[in-house]
């Protein structure tokens, strides 16, 4: 998810960074390992569990460049202001600086640059009201970053947080769930996240795995035959499925571009549509969700009351964006058949070869 703040070169090389529910290190670690090794980084971390200990202690072996400080509190109870004006926010911090107080640190007051919450929102009781509470100390050209485990509850709660928070203000969503519609608000369920390819199991977890299902079938080395006779277990998980969000604060949009209502229909308006055939724009918001049979794909406007699927009854080389387009991508649709779902209580969007399906460049 940050590489693709990277690649749309959002963030800065002197990078101010707040991490809420920063746990054992994992966002850090992923943070560390991708920016450049010139960047500055002043990073906070809010952690209030044990993992805080080996958080410390991964930190103290970054580079010079990045000051590190951990806030043992919640996120409830933690200030983000405190932080942002350069103050102390709690009497219990552990700090490490490798700055070397010679100006090659980060800037260390003001907004951030990133605040991130990774896997944490469904923990709190009011995860719109943080979320909104942090998006105070974003720097106006900052982004938001909140991530979830793709199960439906937590995936479909964080869309509700999202849009509650770029309802209310001050936060746009910046992607993937895109509003093409200005003045319109999505209300469909939205249970949609990105999928990576499989981890490559290492061989202690494979052997963890094999010994807690009983199994002593030796492994192949490769994931592949290892995941059939250990993936059940609890020390194995291959999947990488998670749902994301990227909210910005000056109403920056990854596709920002004008939409003519004459010209193109809404999916607030598929009722009117049912039986027809139209041109459309789309975010695709899934993979694949199809067992077998036709491919069927989310997608989103930004503006749908309920949820609207593609499904590809016919693929051709005009509509083979559809397949091919990566999770969030833009699509422009031509020609494309609307159709209610009684039993989903959802609209299909039928792409057979009569219809025309493009990337829209961000």
């Amino acid at each position: 998810v940050l590489a693709e703040l990277v690649a749309d070169r959002l963030l800065p090389r002197r990078l101010r960074v707040l991490d809420v529910g920063a746990g054992v290190g994992g966002p850090a670690l992923g943070l560390c390992d991708l920016l450049p090794e010139e960047a500055l980084l002043d990073y906070h971390a809010v952690e209030p569990g044990a993992g805080a200990d080996m958080l410390e202690a991964m930190l103290a072996e970054t580079g010079r460049n990045v000051h590190a400080t951990i806030h043992r509190t919640t996120a409830e109870g933690f200030d983000p202001s405190t932080v942002r004006d350069g103050g102390d926010s709690d009497a219990d911090m552990t700090e490490s600086d490798k700055g070397g107080g010679d100006g090659d640190d980060a800037e260390e007051d003001g907004p951030f640059d990133l605040i991130l919450f990774a896997n944490v929102l469904s923990e709190l009781a009011d995860p719109a009201g943080v979320l909104g509470e942090y998006a105070d100390a974003l720097a106006t050209d900052g982004a938001l970053v909140a991530l979830a485990p793709a199960d439906r509850n937590t995936a479909v709660g964080l869309r509700a947080t999202e849009r509650a928070v770029a309802d209310r203000g001050p936060c746009d969503v910046y992607a993937p769930t895109v509003r093409l519609w200005p003045g319109e608000t999505p209300e469909d369920d939205c249970w949609s996240f990105d999928v990576c390819p499989d981890l490559e199991i290492p061989g202690f977890q494979r052997r963890l795995g094999e010994a807690a299902s009983g199994d002593r079938t030796p492994s192949n080395g490769r994931g592949g035959a290892d995941v059939e006779t250990a993936g059940d277990s609890e020390f194995v998980n291959v999947d990488v499925q998670f749902a994301y969000s990227l909210l910005r604060r000056d109403g920056r949009r990854r596709y920002d571009f004008q939409l003519d209502p004459s010209r193109a229909a809404r999916f607030a308006d598929s009722e009117n549509h049912v039986t027809n055939r139209v041109d459309c724009y789309a975010a695709k918001l899934s993979h694949d969700l199809a067992d077998d049979g036709n491919p069927l794909f989310l997608l989103g406007d930004g503006s749908q009351r309920v949820s609207h699927f593609a499904v590809l009854t016919k693929e051709t080389a005009l509509n083979t964006d559809l397949a091919n387009a990566g999770y969030g991508e833009v699509l422009a649709f031509e020609n494309v058949l609307v159709l209610w779902n009684d039993d989903e209580r959802a609209y299909n969007l039928v792409v057979d070869d009569e219809t025309v399906v493009d990337r829209v460049p961000p």
